[in-house]
């Protein structure tokens, strides 16, 4: 299982073949330095990026993990949100008994 967009990224490059990562670097237009620093984690994945990763390593692993963790993200907001909600009625009962 993937715990983090690092994760995913590595899984598909462990899964792309024969291709360097210089080569990746190059067809994505960044600088060896800079991709080795995304595979590393120590910089983020650039939104512009995951889309051409995905079609350069044939995996959609890491666009999937990102709507993963978005769609956890909003569950989560509405989880708050209804348990704001809740307790705002909890209150209102007890000022209205």
């Amino acid at each position: 299982m993937c715990q983090s967009e690092k994760d995913a990224l590595l899984v598909a490059l462990a899964h792309r073949g024969r291709r360097s990562r210089a080569w990746f670097a190059k067809a994505l237009g960044v600088s060896r330095s800079y991709f080795s620093e995304i595979t590393t984690g120590t910089k983020p994945v650039p939104d512009w990026m995951v889309t051409p990763f995905c079609v350069l390593t044939g995996s959609n692993l890491l666009a999937q993990y990102r709507d993963l963790q978005r769609a956890l993200r909003i569950v989560s907001d509405r989880e708050a949100e209804a348990s704001r909600i809740e307790r705002i009625a909890r209150e209102l009962q007890r000022g209205i008994a």
